[in-house]
Protein backbone atom coordinates (compact mmCIF):
# COMPACT_ATOMS: atom_id res chain seq x y z
CA UNK A 1 0.00 0.00 0.00
CA UNK A 2 2.82 2.61 0.83
CA UNK A 3 4.37 1.81 -2.80
CA UNK A 4 1.06 2.54 -4.18
CA UNK A 5 0.35 6.03 -2.15
CA UNK A 6 3.34 7.38 -3.57
CA UNK A 7 2.35 7.59 -6.69
CA UNK A 8 -1.63 7.45 -6.02
CA UNK A 9 -2.04 9.69 -2.43
CA UNK A 10 -5.65 8.92 -2.83
CA UNK A 11 -6.10 5.53 -3.42
CA UNK A 12 -8.56 3.78 -0.95
CA UNK A 13 -7.56 0.66 -0.11
CA UNK A 14 -11.45 -1.20 0.83
CA UNK A 15 -11.18 -4.27 3.20
CA UNK A 16 -14.32 -6.07 2.86
CA UNK A 17 -15.31 -8.73 5.39
CA UNK A 18 -14.43 -9.86 8.36
CA UNK A 19 -11.13 -12.26 9.04
CA UNK A 20 -8.57 -13.19 11.56
CA UNK A 21 -6.27 -10.77 11.22
CA UNK A 22 -8.77 -7.67 10.98
CA UNK A 23 -7.30 -6.44 14.08
CA UNK A 24 -3.89 -6.84 13.41
CA UNK A 25 -4.33 -4.89 9.80
CA UNK A 26 -6.04 -1.96 11.43
CA UNK A 27 -3.42 -2.09 14.32
CA UNK A 28 -0.70 -2.09 11.28
CA UNK A 29 -2.49 0.70 9.10
CA UNK A 30 -2.42 2.72 11.80
CA UNK A 31 0.92 1.91 12.93
CA UNK A 32 2.02 2.55 9.14
CA UNK A 33 -0.18 5.72 9.10
CA UNK A 34 -1.96 4.90 6.19
CA UNK A 35 -5.50 3.95 8.36
CA UNK A 36 -6.73 7.02 6.67
CA UNK A 37 -6.68 5.21 3.34
CA UNK A 38 -7.77 1.66 4.39
CA UNK A 39 -11.91 1.14 4.86
CA UNK A 40 -12.08 -2.19 6.67
CA UNK A 41 -16.04 -2.57 6.34
CA UNK A 42 -16.33 -5.78 8.29
CA UNK A 43 -19.16 -7.86 7.63
CA UNK A 44 -21.58 -7.12 5.32
CA UNK A 45 -24.72 -8.58 4.06
CA UNK A 46 -24.03 -10.86 0.83
CA UNK A 47 -26.21 -8.70 -1.30
CA UNK A 48 -24.27 -5.90 -0.53
CA UNK A 49 -21.13 -6.91 -2.02
CA UNK A 50 -22.05 -5.73 -5.55
CA UNK A 51 -22.24 -1.99 -4.11
CA UNK A 52 -18.76 -2.85 -3.14
CA UNK A 53 -17.04 -4.61 -6.08
CA UNK A 54 -18.97 -1.68 -8.32
CA UNK A 55 -17.21 1.32 -6.86
CA UNK A 56 -14.05 -0.26 -7.06
CA UNK A 57 -11.11 0.49 -9.92
CA UNK A 58 -8.92 -2.55 -9.33
CA UNK A 59 -10.40 -6.34 -7.46
CA UNK A 60 -7.55 -8.23 -5.78
CA UNK A 61 -7.65 -11.82 -5.01
CA UNK A 62 -4.64 -12.45 -2.66
CA UNK A 63 -4.67 -16.06 -1.33
CA UNK A 64 -2.34 -17.68 0.95
CA UNK A 65 -1.15 -20.81 -1.21
CA UNK A 66 -1.37 -23.24 0.85
CA UNK A 67 -2.75 -26.55 -0.10
CA UNK A 68 -5.61 -26.34 0.99
CA UNK A 69 -6.45 -23.49 -1.14
CA UNK A 70 -4.48 -24.35 -3.77
CA UNK A 71 -8.00 -26.80 -4.73
CA UNK A 72 -9.90 -23.90 -4.55
CA UNK A 73 -12.50 -22.01 -7.03
CA UNK A 74 -12.26 -18.65 -5.17
CA UNK A 75 -15.80 -17.31 -5.87
CA UNK A 76 -14.91 -13.28 -5.57
CA UNK A 77 -12.49 -13.51 -8.75
CA UNK A 78 -16.15 -15.02 -10.61
CA UNK A 79 -17.86 -12.30 -8.93
CA UNK A 80 -15.38 -9.57 -10.08
CA UNK A 81 -15.09 -10.63 -13.64
CA UNK A 82 -19.31 -10.74 -13.66
CA UNK A 83 -19.12 -6.64 -12.63
CA UNK A 84 -16.18 -5.54 -15.39
CA UNK A 85 -13.42 -5.54 -13.18
CA UNK A 86 -9.42 -6.15 -13.62
CA UNK A 87 -7.80 -8.51 -11.38
CA UNK A 88 -5.17 -9.03 -9.64
CA UNK A 89 -4.49 -12.48 -7.88
CA UNK A 90 -1.60 -14.96 -7.19
CA UNK A 91 -0.51 -17.48 -9.67
CA UNK A 92 -0.06 -19.98 -7.38
CA UNK A 93 -3.63 -20.96 -6.65
CA UNK A 94 -4.20 -23.38 -9.60
CA UNK A 95 -7.63 -21.87 -10.36
CA UNK A 96 -7.03 -18.37 -10.25
CA UNK A 97 -3.50 -18.80 -12.94
CA UNK A 98 -6.06 -21.08 -15.34
CA UNK A 99 -9.14 -18.54 -15.41
CA UNK A 100 -6.72 -15.03 -15.62
CA UNK A 101 -4.74 -16.77 -18.31
CA UNK A 102 -7.59 -18.15 -20.00
CA UNK A 103 -9.66 -14.67 -20.11
CA UNK A 104 -6.73 -12.26 -19.96
CA UNK A 105 -9.00 -10.55 -17.55
CA UNK A 106 -6.05 -9.44 -15.22
CA UNK A 107 -2.61 -10.07 -13.61
CA UNK A 108 -1.34 -12.65 -12.04
CA UNK A 109 1.32 -12.34 -9.64
CA UNK A 110 3.47 -14.02 -6.72
CA UNK A 111 2.14 -13.98 -3.26
CA UNK A 112 4.10 -11.28 -2.36
CA UNK A 113 3.24 -7.98 -1.48
CA UNK A 114 6.12 -5.90 -4.40
CA UNK A 115 4.17 -8.16 -6.24
CA UNK A 116 0.71 -7.10 -5.73
CA UNK A 117 1.79 -3.71 -5.73
CA UNK A 118 3.15 -3.04 -9.15
CA UNK A 119 0.06 -5.57 -10.42
CA UNK A 120 -2.24 -2.63 -8.93
CA UNK A 121 -0.02 0.16 -9.97
CA UNK A 122 0.26 -1.56 -13.53
CA UNK A 123 -3.38 -1.47 -13.64
CA UNK A 124 -4.30 1.87 -12.08
CA UNK A 125 -1.89 3.99 -14.54
CA UNK A 126 -3.33 1.99 -17.85
CA UNK A 127 -7.06 2.20 -18.02
CA UNK A 128 -7.21 1.42 -21.36
CA UNK A 129 -6.01 -1.93 -20.17
CA UNK A 130 -7.60 -1.91 -16.77
CA UNK A 131 -10.94 -1.49 -19.04
CA UNK A 132 -9.94 -3.57 -21.41
CA UNK A 133 -9.18 -6.66 -18.80
CA UNK A 134 -12.13 -5.90 -17.57
CA UNK A 135 -14.21 -6.66 -20.24
CA UNK A 136 -12.31 -9.91 -21.51
CA UNK A 137 -13.24 -11.04 -18.10
CA UNK A 138 -16.74 -10.67 -18.33
CA UNK A 139 -17.13 -12.28 -21.37
CA UNK A 140 -14.95 -15.25 -20.53
CA UNK A 141 -17.27 -15.42 -17.06
CA UNK A 142 -20.08 -15.29 -18.90
CA UNK A 143 -19.72 -17.86 -21.66
CA UNK A 144 -17.75 -20.15 -19.27
CA UNK A 145 -19.32 -19.76 -16.20
CA UNK A 146 -22.84 -18.94 -16.13
CA UNK A 147 -24.93 -21.45 -14.26
CA UNK A 148 -27.09 -21.73 -17.81
CA UNK A 149 -23.67 -23.29 -19.18
CA UNK A 150 -22.45 -24.81 -15.86
CA UNK A 151 -25.86 -27.13 -16.06
CA UNK A 152 -25.89 -27.64 -19.80
CA UNK A 153 -22.15 -29.38 -19.21
CA UNK A 154 -23.64 -31.07 -16.25
CA UNK A 155 -26.43 -32.42 -18.13
CA UNK A 156 -24.51 -33.33 -20.95
CA UNK A 157 -21.92 -35.53 -18.42
CA UNK A 158 -24.75 -36.96 -16.70
CA UNK A 159 -26.19 -38.07 -20.53
CA UNK A 160 -22.86 -39.98 -21.50
CA UNK A 161 -22.61 -41.36 -18.15
CA UNK A 162 -26.48 -43.09 -18.49
CA UNK A 163 -25.66 -43.71 -22.41
CA UNK A 164 -22.35 -45.99 -21.02
CA UNK A 165 -24.63 -47.94 -18.73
Amino acid sequence: MLKILKNEPKTKLLMVGDGNDRNNLEKLATKLEINKNIVFTGQIPYFDIPSFISISDVCLSPINPIDIYKVSSPTKLFEYMVMFKPIVANKEIPEQREVLEESNGGILTSFEMESFANGIMSLLDNKDLSKEMGKNGYNWVIKNRSYENMALDVEKRYLALLNKS
